[in-house]
């Protein structure tokens, strides 16, 4: 490729040809990966002000860059330009609850001002799928995508990974396509895993409150035993929350014998 950067538009030309022909040309794959590469300077600078949010995050902060049939999955499924798709460079960060997403969305919209939230616990999402997107723009100008899931959350996701991979059933499944059997499953794995969350922040907020309490000498009976049935609550909600993945799981291995 040449030394001077791409523009925008030799970027969405060749993006329109990946989109519409069956088999890419080599020029316009060779377009892309030029442009992938170029966002990798913005996503280590993301990933770097993102890594020291305190408090620490449960596992180090993964990254992406879109594979090309990643791409044109996507160019194929909506009128997208390919400059125009915000999450070819990403991030995720994976934390310990509801709370702590809360703040990590805070800190990091406060390190990028401007940046959009899409929050997709407000608002239902494809098969059931739950976290919380931030579009961030670095200081080269170019869009980097950062993800932020709970741990439950991530598990959904890793098994709707997993079954996307699965033999007959094929990637169209984290988009709501596939066999109807395994979206209703998808569907209430999701949902047990959003309770476990929000029965953990509940379960949160009451140690807070007998924290308080019990300081200034006003903790009484009923409070503690009112925190230990959400404590009885959450745990339940969890069992619950396995037991769904492992049904999905089952199904996944039923039905890739057929």
């Amino acid at each position: 490729m040449a030394d001077t950067p791409l523009s925008k538009a030799a970027v969405d030309r060749a993006g329109k040809r990946l989109r519409d022909e069956v088999v890419p040309r080599p020029e316009d794959v060779a377009v892309y990966e030029e442009y992938r590469a170029s966002l990798g300077e913005s996503l280590a600078e993301v990933v770097s002000q993102v890594a020291n949010w305190d408090p620490p995050q449960l596992q180090p902060v993964t990254t992406r860059l879109k594979r090309i049939e990643s791409v044109i999955d996507k160019l194929r499924r909506g009128n997208f330009r390919l400059s125009g798709i915000n999450d070819v460079a990403g991030c995720r960060l994976i934390v310990d609850g509801l709370r702590r997403q809360d703040d990590a969305v805070t800190a990091i919209s406060g390190m990028f001002p401007g940046c959009r939230i899409s929050d997709y616990r407000l608002r239902e999402h494809i098969s059931g799928y739950v976290a919380v997107h931030l579009n961030v723009r670095s200081s080269t100008g170019h869009l980097v995508e950062v993800q932020v899931r709970t741990v439950m959350q991530h598990r959904w996701a890793l098994t709707s990974e997993e079954l996307s991979r699965a033999p007959h059933i094929g990637k169209g499944v984290k988009y709501g396509s596939g066999p109807p059997e395994l979206r209703d499953l998808l569907a209430a794995l999701s949902r047990p895993g959003v309770s476990v969350d929000q029965r953990e922040a509940q379960l949160e907020d009451a140690g807070t409150e007998i924290a308080n309490l019990a300081a200034a000498g006003s903790l009484t009976r009923p409070v503690i035993n009112q925190r230990d049935r959400l404590a009885a609550s959450a745990a339940a909600t969890r069992d619950e929350f396995e037991r769904v993945i492992d049904a999905t799981m089952a199904f996944v291995e039923e039905f890739g014998d057929d």
